[in-house]
């Protein structure tokens, strides 16, 4: 065999001969865990491997140099060859005896490397070493260090699978108590409550015994911070919602009305959350979502918060809660309402609707306050409904009829006859003239009187001989018909009168005149007295006039029309509005104003007195005038729609 195919053969018998990882082997092992107490009685190596047939361990070693001081632990014997994915656990005899320790695979002898050398390094059969110093050894009893060098917390896991965890008690020459400590990265002293913890006896920097913090980035969160509910919805207290849960009383649409007012017992109604609130000395009411049908009635210093979802931990989500009202404050529509809002109060994400107004002229107040410096109004979506018609105003009352005249009395053969009918008189003033009385013998009749009115009286007639007959008296004049009133104004504007809106109500028409008395009627002349053929006669009396009718009243004006306001507010200009949502509804219309009165009618006059043989007859009275009709009421002002009204 020449040296060429002897070189062949070598090479080939020391590939074939090299380890697979098929064959049983010991050097696919990793150090994977390293851990040694102050003073060297409690440590540790642990090697870890994912290779099967790694077991022939028997006759290989484990070296520590310590700044140059070599100690070494010889393997005397193999484990098992089924060692995939397995830890073999090397240790000083005390560690098994350390709460949270277990059995070592191999026990070292004490003290197996100087935990406090500047230079250190762990060599296990010549297949992995670590290097390291006193430095890189946490100082904490719990801790132990990586492959590279990184503090983890200690978990000695020996080839049975037992895994250690020194954690509660450690000897450092006596027994002392350590906690689980956490991150505090923001520095508020509280820890991380995401974090599992790290066992310490010693706080470390940036470390506080509690893991209490739900948000360990942000300085303003953590259980100490005040945690009013926000707009972001921010959880700053970490009580589990946007708020604070001990300031609160909760309120939804499927609660009690005997409920608690807490999370899982909530009360039945904002109203009687609010007084759940005062009762109990709780700022905040926070509402689920659902629609509370009640007219919400505000109390100073308890805030309002809606937007809860009671089926999901109270979380503050998008929804806003609704208030649907059809309550009535003096006849008008309100949905919030408010008074004397002095310290700070909020009412923050809720829809609050009322429905329309209903008797005549009311107005519409989606939210209403009355000296509220201290509101704040936020994040609400207002809608109020629309307002009432004002109504028609009444119409004027019909004036009195005039009353008839006197009638004048007959004439005779004498004198105790023929006197003319006696003066109407009026309760409203508009009299009706007296008949003049007839004449005697050959004289002439007496003229009649004047009415109120002044009309023509009634001319007395001249008195005749014998066989001539007397004249008759002449009637009365007519009495004037009364004026016509004139129409009331239409109404603009308005007042504001016990913190309400109130428009202007449209004048009333001025009222008809009333119509004038008639005049009376003349008396008719005698006839004369001629030596027996012919007597002494006395004419008819006149007649008196008519009184006139009275004037009608003027119509009363129409009533406003109701205004809608989502926001209505009066002495309260500190009062705070942000990101709102405002709508109106339709405002009232103006009522029409009432129509006039008719006039009365006028009465006629009394007739004559008739005449006695020769002597004439007496002229009947004017009729008195029809009144005037009274004037129709102006409009009532319309009403206003504004989103937003200061007073």
């Amino acid at each position: 065999m020449n040296k060429f195919f002897r070189q062949i053969i070598t090479v080939l018998v020391v590939i074939i001969n090299l380890p697979t990882t098929t064959q049983a082997s010991f050097h696919l092992w990793d150090i994977s865990e390293i851990y040694s107490n102050a003073d060297g009685t409690v440590q540790y190596i642990e090697l870890e491997t994912t290779f099967a047939n790694q077991g022939l361990l028997s006759g290989h070693s484990i070296s520590a140099n310590s700044d140059g001081n070599i100690v070494t632990y010889n393997i005397t014997t193999d484990v098992s060859s089924d060692t995939a994915d397995k830890k073999l656990l090397l240790a000083t005899a005390a560690l098994s005896a350390q709460p949270g320790g277990v059995t070592p695979d191999y026990v070292l002898p004490d003290q197996f490397f100087n935990p406090n050398a500047t230079s250190i390094n762990i060599d296990f059969a010549g297949v992995d070493t670590v290097t390291f110093t006193a430095g890189n050894l946490p100082t904490e009893p719990f801790l132990a260090i990586d492959h590279n060098l990184n503090a983890v917390l200690n978990s000695p896991t020996n080839f049975a699978g037992d895994v250690g965890a020194l954690s509660d008690l450690i000897y450092l020459g006596d027994f002392e108590q350590c906690e689980l400590a956490y991150p505090d990265l923001d520095g508020d002293q509280y820890g991380d409550m995401n974090d599992f913890g790290t066992a310490m006896c010693t706080l470390q920097v940036d470390y506080v015994y509690n893991n209490l913090d739900c948000n360990d980035f942000d300085l303003n969160i953590n259980p100490n911070a005040s945690d009013d509910p926000d707009d972001n919805r921010v959880d700053s207290n970490c009580d589990g919602i946007d708020g604070d849960i001990d300031k609160a009383i909760f309120a939804s649409t499927t609660g009690s009305s005997q409920g608690l007012g807490t999370m899982t017992d909530p009360i039945d109604t904002l109203n009687n959350a609010i007084t759940l609130a005062i009762l109990n000395n709780k700022p905040h009411v926070y509402a689920a979502t659902g629609i509370f049908n009640e007219m919400v009635v505000l109390a100073d210093g308890i805030s309002l918060y809606g937007g809860y979802e009671q089926s999901n931990a109270w979380y503050r989500n998008m929804t806003l809660t609704g208030i649907l009202s059809n309550g009535v404050i003096a006849d008008q529509r309100v949905g919030v309402n408010g008074e004397n809002i002095t310290s700070a109060t909020t009412i923050d994400f809720f829809e609050i609707l009322t429905t329309n107004a209903s008797i005549p002229g009311a107005s519409n107040y989606g939210l209403r306050c009355i000296n509220c410096d201290g509101l704040t109004i936020s994040n609400n979506t207002i809608t109020s409904g629309d307002a009432s018609n004002g109504a028609t105003g009444q119409p004027g009352q019909t004036g009195s009829n005039g009353i008839n005249g006197n009638t004048g009395t007959n004439g005779c053969q004498g004198t105790n006859c023929g006197f003319g009918g006696a003066e109407r008189s009026s309760p409203i003033g508009e009299f009706g003239g007296r008949g003049g009385d007839g004449g005697y013998d050959s004289g002439s009749g007496q003229n009649g009187s004047f009415g109120s009115g002044g009309a023509t009286v009634g001319f007395g007639a001249s008195g005749s001989s014998c066989f001539g007959g007397g004249n008759n008296g002449s009637p009365g004049g007519a009495g004037a018909s009364g004026s016509d009133g004139s129409a009331g104004d239409d109404a603009t504007g308005f007042t504001i009168i016990n913190d309400f809106w109130v428009g202007n109500t449209g004048d009333t028409g001025t009222n008809g005149t009333n119509g004038k008395g008639g005049s009376g009627g003349g008396g008719g002349g005698g006839g004369d007295n001629a030596g027996g053929v012919c007597n002494s006669d006395k004419g008819g009396g006149g007649g008196s006039g008519g009184s006139g009718g009275g004037g009608g009243t003027g119509g009363l004006g129409g009533q406003a029309g109701g205004s809608t306001f989502s926001i209505f507010l009066v002495n309260s200009i500190n009062a705070i509005l942000q990101n709102n949502q405002l709508a109106v509804g339709l405002a009232g219309i103006g009522g029409n104003g009432g129509l006039g009165g008719n006039g009365g009618s006028g009465s006629s006059g009394g007739p004559g007195g008739a005449g006695n043989d020769d002597a004439g007859a007496g002229g009947a009275g004017g009729t008195g005038g029809e009144g005037g009709v009274g004037g129709d009421g102006g409009k009532g002002a319309d009403g206003i729609a504004l989103t937003i009204f200061i007073w």
